[in-house]
């Protein structure tokens, strides 16, 4: 039926299985024989006895996506594609189409007359909506301002909105009614319904009471239950530990069904007045301090199966399809952390992997209220966690946070990011590293990936240069890459905690490097061209169409007429030698070339890009933005297609302006490249053709700085300084030393970005020093060496 009907929609299949059933009882549908038994011939004729309507979409004279055309008799509708599209199969009759999308004003176009076989062309052009303002005050539930409270706007594509510190918020829409959400700040939700928003409209919310934003009821020992979002709440704050994601921890032999290991803690645990040294840690999702239940049949807490137990995710988990449960202690925090990274539920292959910690605490250094260590359980990723039993409890007394989809009252119900803790909670031990990254010319560098090496932590710099990394404390190196720029490491950096550590960076941009660089004005040397045996050539240098200069090259007519039929054309360039870093190319196009009538994804005629990589095959490769058309498999009705390359990707229709696409090489790094414009065709109709143009590739090479000239030395006998001087153009330099002329020149003596500096000086001996110039990635070739004799 979708060959037959490919734009059917499913309500059209439906109505048309439902009504060419053949009934097998009485006339009409009834409990026994529903509709009736599918005749598959006749609901095929059904849909191929269509008509249709089509057209365009278009507001302010450019195609509109995604606006739906819905009968208004009827459930059929469609959405226009990106080129403003729509085609909406409707039996014969006349018909009246609503055009809606949000943030335009409807329209509705009524006696629109369909014919068995035909498409009724209705092209539409749609009036932006008239702009309002929508803004106000959001008050939290105990009367003050909700600072970083969420608004939204129900069931239309606005992107919620964040209060800022005065509680205020505020959205440019377009007019209409609305229903308007708050939620945050440790209170409930609040929605009001049939906001009316004109040109300036107020609107203020008052978050009610939730119990669900407070921490639980103690249990008879004197737990209780806070998560993140609860008024003074704890923060999540992850430390991966497992070696499968780089972490420093280790991992235990946990990779069967129904299997636990037993860990050292490395202090005193204490656990419903009970001190503990080791903890049993099942596969399973939970933690045992007096069982080694391995029980996958999770129940409701306390559970004297599992007895006293820290039970993060207790269900039938699945550790042979992969993940790892591991252990870390962490001096800095007095804590021993438990991990199930990326483990899955049973049966294998249900592909829900989870990934959680539980963090249990020194009771010395981080007790709770009660008297017990302070625990903590926190959630990076979840994908099933509706049938799990999640809490603490002894073999007698719990308090349970939920169990198989029921919360306690005060839970808000477990998600990526959330963190409970229990026995009341301390604020980690936390240090910042943060600074700016700038260019060559001191100005601010976005887009700089910063990474903790060893660590999944990472942060990109803003449109400021500015990128903050929150650590615990401890010992870090960093690295600093931006494609087009020498890398940058920083190394042995201190983070203490409370402790904030700025280190700024300076990178400098490598060198462009144009690799092929042809508009086709001078003959294109070493361009060849060809077609496969038994096919047809046209490519060849034309003037007809031009994105620059007077010439570019065509896959078509000599003149203005069309291609050949049976086209398996190839325009090839020459071998591109070594391709350097982070390789690109680009190109200009126009073609105009035969669609499918009946299939518009589909084409009989278009081009392709393909490369050939060190002398090999062949291969299609994927330009950006990536191909929109289909070679077709069968021309029109059961012909074969007679085309070179059935259901390959293509550029095809018509596109008569220049359009640029762009290929990314960077795979290719020092390989050689070539690269083949293939245009094919059929038997069927011809048209113009294609048109290349400007094909450019660029990368990045190193920057070798120039060497410093005319090193001098000099002793400052009031500063009692050596004061170095050199003549150069680079940004930074660094002054070496050694104990012979003949090196190794590997003391560093000091960097320095103008062109002098000033050291102590030496005690007593022989040195000699050079001065080398450096881009931040790339050291030049050293000055002469200078002598220096202190006694």
């Amino acid at each position: 039926m979708r060959e037959a009907c490919p734009d059917c929609d499913h309500i059209t299949i439906k109505d048309a299985i439902m009504t060419t059933a053949l009934d097998q009882g009485a006339a009409g549908q009834d409990n026994t024989f529903g509709h009736g038994v599918i005749q598959a011939y006749e609901a095929v004729q059904s849909v191929s006895a269509l008509g249709r309507i089509g057209g365009v979409v278009t507001s302010g004279g450019s195609p509109v996506e995604g606006v739906k055309a819905k009968i208004t008799t009827g459930s059929n509708s469609a959405l226009t594609d990106v080129n403003g599209l729509y085609y909406l199969p409707l039996s014969e009759g006349t018909y009246a189409v609503e055009y809606s999308k949000f943030g335009y004003t409807s329209q509705t176009v009524s006696g629109i007359n369909v014919v068995e076989g035909d498409t009724t062309i209705q092209n539409v052009s749609l009036s932006l909506a008239p702009q309002g303002t929508l803004s106000g005050i959001v008050t939290d539930c105990f009367g003050n301002p909700a600072v970083g409270a969420t608004v939204s706007l129900l069931n239309v594509p606005v992107t919620p909105t964040t209060t800022n510190g005065s509680g205020f918020y505020t959205f440019t829409i377009p007019q209409g009614t609305y229903d308007v959400s708050a939620l945050g700040a440790g209170c409930g939700q609040a929605t009001v319904i049939g906001v009316v928003v004109g040109v300036s409209t107020t609107q203020n919310i008052t978050l009610p009471n939730d119990p669900r934003y407070e921490c639980s009821a103690d249990d008879a020992n004197g737990y209780s239950a806070c998560e993140n979002n609860d008024l003074d709440g704890p923060t999540f704050n992850w430390f991966e530990i497992a070696p499968a994601a780089g972490g420093p921890g280790t991992a235990l032999a946990i990779t069967t069904d129904d299997a636990g290991a037993t860990v050292a803690i490395p202090f005193a645990f204490r656990f419903y007045g009970v001190n503990y040294s080791s903890a049993w840690v099942c596969g399973n999702g939970f933690a045992s301090f007096t069982t080694t239940s391995t029980a996958y049949s999770n129940t409701i807490l306390p559970s004297a199966t599992i007895g006293a137990a820290i039970v993060p995710l207790w269900d039938d988990l699945y550790p042979p399809d992969g993940g790892q449960i591991a252990y870390y202690y962490s001096g800095a925090d007095n804590a021993l952390i438990i991990e199930w990274y990326s483990i899955s539920h049973y049966p294998s292959g249900s592909n829900n992997p989870e990934t959680f910690q539980i963090w249990l605490y020194d009771v010395a250094t981080n007790p709770g209220p009660n008297g017990d260590s302070q625990i903590r359980i926190q959630y990076q990723t979840l994908q099933d966690a509706a049938g799990v039993t999640t809490g603490i409890g002894s073999a007698t007394v719990a308090s349970q946070y939920g169990f198989d989809g029921t919360l306690d009252v005060s839970s808000q119900g477990l998600e990526n990011s959330r963190v409970i803790t229990y026995g009341g909670f301390t604020i980690p031990e936390l240090g910042t590293i943060s600074g700016t990254v700038t260019d060559g010319f001191s100005a601010p560098l976005p887009g700089v990936a910063v990474t903790v090496v060893g660590s999944l932590q990472n942060d990109v710099t803003d449109a400021n240069g500015n990128y903050s990394l929150t650590l615990q404390p401890g010992t870090y190196d960093l690295d600093f890459a931006k494609v087009g720029y020498g890398p940058q490491s920083r190394t042995g950096i201190s983070v203490v905690d409370q402790g904030i550590v700025d280190i700024d960076v300076q990178m400098f941009a490598l060198p462009i490097v144009t690799f092929i660089d042809e508009d086709f004005e001078s003959g294109a040397p070493g361009w060849t061209h060809d077609a496969a045996a038994g096919w047809v050539d046209n490519w060849h240098i034309s003037t007809e169409r031009a994105s620059s200069g007077t010439q570019s090259y065509k896959c078509g007519d000599t003149g203005t007429g069309n291609y050949s039929s049976l086209c398996d054309a190839r325009l090839t360039s020459p071998v591109m030698t070594s391709l350097p870093a982070s390789a690109s190319l680009s190109f200009v196009t126009q073609i105009t070339s035969e669609l499918s009538g009946l299939y518009p994804d589909s084409a009989y005629d278009g081009g392709m890009i393909e490369l050939s990589v060190d002398g090999g095959v062949w291969t299609l490769a994927v330009p950006n933005p990536a191909y929109t058309k289909t070679f077709r498999y069968r021309s029109g009705g059961a012909n074969p297609y007679g085309g070179p390359v059935a259901g390959a990707r293509c550029i095809a229709g018509s596109i008569t302006t220049w359009t640029s696409y762009t290929l990314d090489l960077s795979a290719y790094e020092g390989s050689n490249v070539q690269l083949r414009f293939r245009f094919g065709s059929d038997t069927g109709t011809n048209q113009e053709g294609w048109y290349v143009d400007d094909v450019v590739g660029i990368g990045y090479g190193d920057a070798v700085p120039p060497a410093p000239l005319n090193l001098t030395i000099y002793y400052n006998s009031t500063t009692t300084t050596l004061d170095f001087a050199w003549v150069g153009a680079a940004p930074q330099y660094q002054l070496l030393s050694a104990a012979s002329s003949d090196g190794p020149f590997d003391t560093l003596e000091g960097t320095s970005s103008a062109t002098s500096l000033s050291i102590p000086m030496p005690v007593n001996g022989t040195r000699f020093y050079v001065v080398v110039a450096t881009n931040g990635g790339v050291l030049s070739v050293p000055s002469s060496p200078v002598r220096i004799n202190a006694r």
